[in-house]
């Protein structure tokens, strides 16, 4: 059994959860979306992270924005741990 936000092995980080949108189903596609961070139109291929924004779709990210928001996430979460 798998703890949360814990995996042992390479497929099981990657079940479900986030995927590069290259190769997939149109239901998938980018298309007609915006970037999570940035706000700008994105195009596959890009980050698509399951989960909902505003409008109820995926979450969809160009490369260099999922840097820069997990470069700004790791940097809020171990501010977090320094406070609590």
């Amino acid at each position: 059994m798998l703890e949360r936000g814990r995996a042992s092995t390479c497929a099981e980080r990657l079940a479900g959860t986030t995927m590069i949108t290259v190769d997939i189903p149109a239901y998938l596609s980018a298309s007609g979306n915006v970037c999570f961070y940035c706000g700008e139109a994105v195009q596959n291929p890009c980050v698509m992270w399951h989960g909902l924004n505003q409008r109820n779709t995926n979450i969809f990210l160009h490369p260099q924005c999922a840097d820069r928001l997990v470069f700004h996430l790791a940097s809020d979460a171990r501010k977090c741990r320094e406070v609590g």
